[in-house]
């Protein structure tokens, strides 16, 4: 799981085995989407709340499936995949098996499962706000699963993402609001 880009601490607070969330059945419904080809899932609330705890349980449980045994799965914030692409400008590029030159931003649209946290960390400029728009409908269109996490409420979080992203999630997935007390 950590080279699926998880924490160590979430990754061991999940084998533990003692998880468990004050809404389990919206956690398990959010599971049951986010399994379907092609679903999005927004998890919103508070610092502390769970939201990359959950996303990152729901990853270990995907991991063991078919499909993510073949096309991977990537946990990342979304400040660091765009400063990742930014830094690629500036070295070598990488070579996919095919020896074609490829980048961050090209990778996360390729795997399987793609989770962005903090999405509301970035200063929002054109470019990686067009960069994320573009990174998202290319995985909507390829039916490729996106998990989305943010500190925003829901109206906040629906005016950050805007129309296009937002009418993609609503059609394809859901929004977990994780709006009880922080655990920490």
């Amino acid at each position: 799981m950590a080279a699926y880009g998880y924490t160590p601490r979430h990754i061991k607070a999940c084998l533990s085995g003692e998880l468990t969330y004050p809404d389990a059945e919206r956690v398990n419904n959010a599971f049951d989407a986010i399994t379907k080809p092609g679903s999005n899932l927004i998890l919103v609330g508070p610092r502390g709340t769970g939201k990359t705890q959950i996303a990152t349980e729901f990853g270990l449980r995907m991991s063991r499936g078919p499909l993510l045994g073949k096309m991977g799965q990537r946990y990342t914030t979304l400040s660091g995949l765009l400063q990742e692409e930014k830094d690629s400008w500036n070295r070598p590029p990488e070579l996919d098996a095919l020896n074609r030159p490829t980048s961050p931003l090209k990778k996360a649209k390729d795997v399987w499962l793609l989770v962005l946290d903090e999405i509301q960390e970035v200063a929002g400029t054109e470019w990686e706000m067009s960069q994320f728009v573009r990174l998202f409908d290319e995985r909507y269109g390829s039916m490729k699963s996106t998990i989305l996490i943010s500190n925003l409420m829901p109206d906040a979080m629906q005016k950050f993402v805007g129309p296009s992203i937002w009418s993609r999630i609503t059609e394809t997935g859901m929004l977990l609001s994780c709006d009880w007390t922080s655990f920490r």
